[in-house]
């Protein structure tokens, strides 16, 4: 795992068996693991992420959003090796009352439909907006992508499931860009997003980056 040195590094210098201790394990659309400790509380939860709730004793728990991926799991999984705490593995909406009274009870926490949603079973899609043919279309890229599939005569739309990147290349025309850049609706007709989906716009030489 890219984030081992880090985690061994910050967590295992820091925490004593003695401490009480939350920690985040999420994987962003590099495919990178990230692993941060948070506050030990209920409001620190997400649906889309793994924690492990370090207890004194080294017990503990593994908690698993529904939306948490197999490789949050297994870097959840790492962590408890790290601080050598021997963790139940949970499943959000099965928690047990001692996991919650370790938090100090239940709280409000994020969690959505689309956070529930494991971001592997929507991989990123790439669109090209074009009027070309007289009128405007949105045509998906077929196959695997890279930034070389940027065309800069078009709007590129990259669908990232929770987010959804709009690029506009430096000869893309007025029509294009007005088109492309339409309410969220309009734009998750072609996209596999849901209402609620953060849109983040970027233009020609700025860093947009393509996972596939």
């Amino acid at each position: 795992m890219a984030s081992s040195t880090v985690a061994t590094a910050t967590l295992s210098s820091i925490l004593t068996p003695e401490d009480r201790s939350s920690t985040r394990v999420r994987r962003n659309l590099a495919s990178i693991t990230r692993i941060v400790e948070v506050d030990v509380d209920a409001n620190s939860l997400n649906s889309n992420d793994a924690f492990v709730l370090k207890l004194p004793q080294n017990n503990g728990f593994i908690w698993i959003g529904k939306g948490a991926s197999q490789e949050e799991e297994k870097g959840a999984e790492y962590v408890t090796d790290v601080l050598k705490c021997k963790a139940a593995r949970i499943q959000e909406g099965n928690e047990p009352e001692e996991f919650w009274n370790s938090l100090g009870g239940r709280g409000d926490y994020q969690t959505s439909p689309l956070l529930e949603t494991r971001a592997e079973d929507h991989p990123p899609r790439l669109y090209g907006c074009s009027n070309k043919t007289g009128r405007f279309i949105i045509e998906e890229v077929p196959g695997e992508f890279t930034q070389d599939d940027l065309a800069e005569d078009d709007v590129m739309l990259l669908d990232a499931w929770e987010q959804i990147f709009i690029w506009i290349g430096k000869d893309a025309n007025e029509v294009e860009k007005k088109e492309s850049m339409k309410s969220e609706r309009n734009i998750s007709k072609y996209c596999q997003t849901q209402n609620g989906t953060q849109l983040n716009s970027t233009s020609h030489g700025e860093y947009c980056a393509l996972h596939h």
